[in-house]
């Protein structure tokens, strides 16, 4: 009996968690032997897969068709040589429309669940202007598919509201940590209040896009230093050539707070487990987004959270994190302080991480709901055509 054939496009997966999310897929898919996989992947992801010694003979490196028109066509003309059964992309929009099967990821936030915050937020007019109509043409592509996956219920009610889908046509699947973080489950809650170490490491895992509102890091610095919060550090993840890193140097400066904002630079992801381990708290101030893997690798790794009061972070952490309102300085330094200086109630924020880890699942887990969605859908459509 012939093997179901999928091809598994991950070429948009260029940059963060994307890249680490198509690799984790990959790794479990080589080891299923009742589907017949092909991939098409970005460079980025196929550093990875070389980096951890995966068979690549199945694969090919595009460069991102949402870049190149060119890209997008010999995308096209590999996966119409590969013939397979169904195409499943990870992250679209694919930027190009296949005449196969064609099972959509939609994680970009600014199809789902835009707002003017998200839009204007360290941006030029003229620059949040152009992504507005970038977006426009990205929810065009985006309608080029059979069904799609969101790894959240917000963002599937977005973007089925703004594009006028049926849910019927959609499936929620939660997104879950990796190999790397699954063994770090069952450590205890961090005791910040009591830690042994002088300097707090707040860690802020984030690439360098406008919407993770990483601006904001010198200000809150400044006020938890005006109340004698003790020793600190934010340490963040960005490019140091980068526009957000030059920003927040210059408000560092500007507030005097510069020793207490540090940048680790971009990490890889077989580093990344060892660096949630050596913080103390995790600081994820983003304004918009589907779903951070970061909220459940802090929560494997038992320290605690403070982050943006919204849906995302909600449906992702529920009673696991402490919250403040978008872009309130004020507020996050005293969620910051409210969270260095618990005492009580870290068993139960411990069981609360656990409860929302349990919830998502493992990543093999993942890779099972995600293909028998595929297999359902192909069924559904040989069902039809007979």
């Amino acid at each position: 009996m012939r093997k179901p054939k999928i091809l598994f496009n991950c070429t948009t997966n260029i940059m963060g968690g994307a890249v680490q999310n198509a690799a984790n897929f990959i790794a479990v898919a080589l080891a299923d032997e009742t589907i017949d996989w092909v991939f098409a992947v970005s460079s980025e992801v196929d550093e990875i897969l070389g980096s951890w010694n995966l068979d690549r003979s199945k694969s090919a490196a595009f460069a991102s068709p949402g870049k190149s028109i060119r890209a997008g066509r010999s995308l096209r003309a590999y996966v119409d040589h590969a013939d397979p059964d169904l195409v499943y992309t990870m992250a679209g929009p694919a930027y190009t429309t296949f005449r196969q099967l064609h099972m959509l990821g939609i994680s970009n936030p600014y199809i789902t669940n835009p707002s003017y915050m998200a839009f204007a937020t360290n941006r030029s007019a003229w620059a949040a202007a152009s992504l507005y109509l970038k977006t426009l043409l990205q929810m065009r592509f985006a309608r080029r598919a059979n069904h799609w996956i969101f790894q959240t219920g917000a963002s599937r009610d977005g973007f089925c509201s703004r594009l006028g889908i049926s849910p019927s046509r959609t499936t929620v699947i939660g997104n879950s940590i990796g190999q790397g973080f699954s063994e770090t489950v069952d450590v205890g809650i961090s005791d910040v209040a009591n830690r042994t170490n002088r300097t707090l490491r707040i860690l802020c895992p984030a690439a360098d896009y406008p919407h993770k509102s990483l601006d904001m890091i010198p200000i809150v610095a400044d006020l938890l230093r005006s109340r004698g919060g003790g020793d600190f550090k934010f340490q963040m993840t960005i490019p140091e050539n980068g526009a957000t890193w030059r920003n927040v140097s210059k408000l560092s400066a500007k507030y005097s707070v510069t020793e207490y904002v540090e940048n680790l630079g971009p990490f890889s992801y077989t580093d990344a487990p060892v660096l949630f381990a050596n913080s103390d708290l995790v600081f994820i101030p983003t304004i918009l987004e589907v779903f951070s893997t970061s909220y459940l690798e802090a929560m494997s790794c038992g320290k605690p959270i403070v982050t943006t009061d919204a849906p995302f972070a909600r449906e992702v952490c529920g009673d696991a994190a402490d919250y403040f309102p978008a872009r309130d300085s004020q507020a996050a330094a005293d969620a910051i302080s409210l969270a260095t200086g618990r005492t009580d109630g870290i068993d139960r924020l411990r069981e609360q991480q656990r409860l929302m880890l349990s919830k998502f699942g493992s990543y093999p887990e993942r890779y099972s709901k995600l293909t028998a969605t595929a297999l359902d859908l192909m069924s559904a459509n040989a069902r039809s055509e007979t």
